[in-house]
């Protein structure tokens, strides 16, 4: 802080964090709906979209887990590293796609191959 500075009270940090909470959240939720929407529209049927939002936020999950341990044990920078070089880590050598995403895109087209 620098001089003359006043210090924010404990109830103005505690309404930007709770308001930046509700705002990561909201955003988040908001995807998943729109991503339920295209999902439905490109020809899924419920079941294959739950299917699909569940593997989504268990992946997700799976890759803040071990990041969040990274960022508390060594630090935020190493997480922030490791969080660019997980998705090239996840790379299909073979298509050059993302492994998730070949397997989405393959569940498409057999549901478009169905209509």
């Amino acid at each position: 802080m620098r001089a003359g500075e006043k210090i924010p009270s404990s109830r103005h940090v505690m309404n930007v964090f709770l308001a930046s909470g509700g705002l990561f959240t909201l955003a988040a939720s908001l995807i998943l709906g729109v991503n339920t929407l295209f999902l439905l529209d490109a020809g899924l049927d419920i079941l294959q979209v739950m299917l699909v939002n569940a593997a989504f936020s268990a992946g997700q999950v799976l890759i803040e887990v071990p990041t969040g341990v990274v960022a508390d044990t060594i630090g935020w920078k190493a997480s922030y590293l490791l969080g660019l070089a997980l998705p090239r880590a996840l790379r299909d050598p073979r298509a050059g796609r993302r492994v998730p995403g070949s397997t989405v895109r393959r569940a498409v087209r057999r549901a478009h191959a169905r209509l």
